[in-house]
């Protein structure tokens, strides 16, 4: 099943195995699609299997996109044709940096700390794995890139968001619990673990990140 993430020209799908559209990724734009239509504006293929792929939700960042793959996941830039140019052009697209990542990507979260408008240039997002472990990765796209583990939950991560000054790190799981961890003040320690009575999906999660 297509996982889909809205972005600012539209939403990407990201093809599990056993569908069609394996090693390619099928952009909607919402804008100018028409009612009821849900043929892909743009389609990207890529060399192996799509698990995710996540827009940045940020305005300064919202250019780039991650692509969870089986075993990395890949940053990269996509451009968009202008409203003036060739409807049907391709878009552009460039990968900046692949991070390793063995374990199956359940869920992706950007940074709001993300940006290539600074120097150094920032990239920073959170991955949750089927090894039950949260992974912080950050890169200045040239010499310094870092991977951080998180552990602390017992089944697999549902749902994880930043808060909007990227202070914290929160995780839902199937193991009923949701933690908060401090990225700031106490690096990668969980500060906050609320019991819950059921798992919090991903939707519920980043409504409740952006209402506080």
């Amino acid at each position: 099943m297509a996982r889909f993430q809205e972005g600012l020209e539209g939403v990407v799908g990201g093809c599990e195995s056993g569908g069609l559209n394996l090693g390619r990724l099928d952009i909607l734009n919402l804008v100018s699609m028409e009612r009821c239509s849900i043929s892909p504006s743009h389609i990207i293929n890529i060399a192996d299997e799509v698990i995710k792929a996540e827009f940045s939700p940020f305005e300064w960042s919202q250019n780039l996109l991650c692509i969870a793959l089986p075993n990395k996941i890949i940053v990269a830039s996509i451009r968009f044709p202008e409203d003036d140019e060739e409807l049907d052009a391709d878009p552009e697209y460039l990968e900046l940096e692949k991070f390793s990542q063995k374990h199956r990507t359940l869920a992706i979260a950007w940074s709001p700390e993300t940006s290539l408008n600074v120097f150094p240039k920032t990239v920073a997002f959170c991955s949750a794995a089927s090894d039950h472990k949260l992974r912080l990765y950050n890169s200045d796209l040239a010499v310094n890139s870092t991977v951080q583990e998180l552990r602390g939950h017992t089944d697999y991560i549902n749902a994880v968001a930043y808060d909007p000054y990227g202070e914290y790190v929160v995780s839902t799981s199937d193991d009923h619990t949701c933690r908060v961890w401090s990225l700031k003040e106490l690096p990668g320690q969980c500060i906050t673990n609320i019991r819950l009575l059921s798992p919090v999906r991903s939707e519920d999660l980043d409504d409740g990140v952006r209402d506080g």
